[in-house]
């Protein structure tokens, strides 16, 4: 439904990011779980999990600012001069 809706590109993030999400929650959990029988194993793993969260959360964060200052006019141009010039 994603790919009718938008294209290729959305439909591989969309199943990328709810693949990793699941990925991360299955092992938060499980590691949380077994908490008492391998402490430092399983901190190991919720730290690599959170640090890489945050860094996808992050970089998305970046991308997305980045690509909406893409979408701006330059700030060079007033508004007298991005307006349309009447016709003669």
């Amino acid at each position: 439904a994603v790919y009718r809706e938008t294209n290729l590109k959305w439909a591989l993030f969309i199943g990328a990011w709810t693949t990793g999400l699941a990925y991360m929650a299955a092992t938060l959990f499980y590691q949380a779980a077994t908490l008492m029988r391998h402490p430092l194993s399983s901190l190991v793993w919720i730290a690599l999990m959170a640090t890489i969260f945050a860094g996808v959360v992050l970089t998305m964060r970046y991308m997305g600012k980045a690509a909406k200052a893409g979408l701006r006019e330059p700030a060079s141009r007033t508004r007298a001069e991005a307006a349309p010039r009447p016709a003669r």
